[in-house]
């Protein structure tokens, strides 16, 4: 049945349906989309309304990249054949996208270890970043602690914060150069460059002249801050500490309900009376742990240990005892790359009954 609408000179319909003449030519020289009538005269072509649908149809076909003879094919197939069409034809595409990602990223290393890029996987570094910087406190005789420690050696990236009285320490891998990367960025620079991370699949870091420069994968340059200053060699701290005498393995959320208790808490840690939390007024909590190794007993502030406790990753954390006097090592049961060392002290309660 013949359309009842006026016929349309190539260019009004070329306009209508968002292609250019040549390519209503093309379509017609492959038996695609016919014109409707063409003069015997002048060849001048002329298109019904009632085309429009088809043309757009071979224009959003040929956009998925689909070869000519699988378009004609289409366009005469049953609806739900035509649909298995386009649906494997794009789980192609998204194989082919996520194989072009992959090569993305190996090229985006590559460069990076000729530019003087380090890369590291975002969601790490923005974990990593908001684990340690609680633990960075400046004060008038070193402000440089008010940050964080951003330090490389080859395929590692170590990041440190401390307060003198809590020392946090994660390790990230990286690739890119074996160049050392040394600065300290503002906690609260720390803080937003954590943020600003978490959405990228990959982050480049690179240092010059003592300022670092982060770059996410989608291609996002930002500037840090960072502060003068001689950062102190955590490292003498952590060679220094000798091998753990006790190991005790709590659950989380159970230790920090019982150290949340007092300004101090006494840990006694005993493998034949397991764990036991004692505050400032010399009350007793029994918390289920598995201890192993020697009895100790040492004294924590709250400020000191609760908060190291609270930065693990995973429902246990496993504390690591050299001595009443050395610091405690704080590591995740289920993330090895993160530890706090935390600083004893005298237990208040205990002081008063030994005088």
């Amino acid at each position: 049945m013949a359309s009842s609408h006026p016929l349309l000179q190539i260019g009004a319909f070329a306009r209508l349906t968002g292609v250019t003449p040549s390519m209503l030519r093309f379509y017609a020289d492959c038996g695609l989309v016919t014109p409707a009538h063409v003069d015997p005269v002048s060849g001048y072509r002329r298109y019904s309304a009632d085309q429009v649908d088809r043309v757009r149809l071979v224009r959003r076909l040929r956009e998925l990249g689909l070869p000519l003879p699988v378009v004609s094919r289409t366009l005469e197939a049953p609806l739900a054949e035509a649909e298995a069409v386009v649906r494997h034809r794009l789980e192609q595409l998204e194989r082919e996208l996520a194989a072009a990602r992959v090569s993305a990223r190996a090229v985006s290393r590559l460069l990076g270890e000729r530019s003087g890029w380090v890369s590291v996987t975002g969601g790490a570094l923005a974990a990593a970043l908001e684990r340690v910087a609680p633990a960075a406190a400046g004060c008038p005789q070193a402000p440089v602690l008010a940050g964080v420690l951003l330090c490389s050696s080859p395929g590692e990236l170590q990041l440190v914060a401390t307060d003198r009285h809590r020392l946090a320490v994660h390790n990230l891998p990286v690739t890119g150069p074996d160049a050392a990367m040394r600065v300290v960025v503002p906690v609260e620079d720390a803080e937003a460059l954590s943020g600003w991370a978490a959405g990228a699949e990959l982050v480049g870091l690179r240092t010059e002249n003592g300022r670092l420069t982060a770059r996410r994968d989608d291609g996002a340059v930002r500037g840090v801050r960072s502060l003068p200053g001689q950062y102190p060699d955590h490292r003498l701290l952590l060679d220094g500490l000798g091998r753990p005498v006790t190991r005790v393995t709590a659950a989380r959320d159970d230790l920090l309900a019982a150290l949340s208790g007092s300004a101090v808490s006494r840990l006694s840690a005993d493998p034949a009376g397991g764990l036991q939390i004692e505050g400032t007024d010399t009350t007793a909590r029994p918390v289920a742990a598995s201890v192993q190794g020697t009895p100790v007993s040492m004294a924590f502030q709250r400020s000191t240990l609760w908060p190291a406790v609270r930065a693990s990753v995973g429902p246990d954390v496993l504390l690591e005892l050299t001595g009443p006097e050395a610091p405690a090592v704080v590591r995740s049961a289920d993330d090895g790359t993160f530890t706090t060392l935390a600083m004893p002290v005298r237990h208040p309660a205990r002081d008063r009954r030994a005088a």
